[in-house]
């Protein structure tokens, strides 16, 4: 066997799933349609969305309800749940692999409202997050 798992798609979702993949040791390849630094994460500017230990006046609870409204419905309930409450595992790794975020005066991650959310929880680097992050 040449590839024990193969990742379709050059995004940050399968750039982290085929890091993973690695991590854990297997062979890895991945496929994608043009370079992964042209992805269209790659210019995403946004952020992440993450309940963090150090966010103020938020909850799992009210992201978990931010997300399921405004999915109008159409996401599971434990679908949102699993990936609301890993988003800490996930900027905290991204933060082990080298990812700055902007940071507050506190030295935390910064965070941000953004999308309609009711609260600050967006994590960013400047106006450039997925451009940082498939750098990384």
């Amino acid at each position: 066997m040449l590839y024990d798992v193969i990742v379709v798609g050059s995004g940050i979702s399968g750039l982290y799933a085929a890091l993973s993949a690695k991590r854990a040791g297997l062979n890895v390849a991945l496929i994608c349609k043009s370079n992964p630094l042209r992805s269209n994460s790659a210019v995403a500017s946004g952020g992440i969305n993450a309940v963090l230990k150090s966010t103020r006046h938020d909850s799992c609870r009210e992201h978990i309800a931010d997300t399921l409204k405004g999915a109008d419905k159409l996401a599971r309930f434990s679908a949102v749940s699993s990936m609301v409450t890993g988003g800490e595992e996930i900027i905290n790794d991204l933060l082990s692999m080298g990812v700055v975020f902007d940071c507050n005066d506190e030295g935390n991650v910064a965070q941000r409202p953004f999308g309609g959310t009711k609260a600050k929880r967006t994590c960013y680097i400047a106006d450039k997050t997925g451009a940082a992050i498939t750098q990384s």
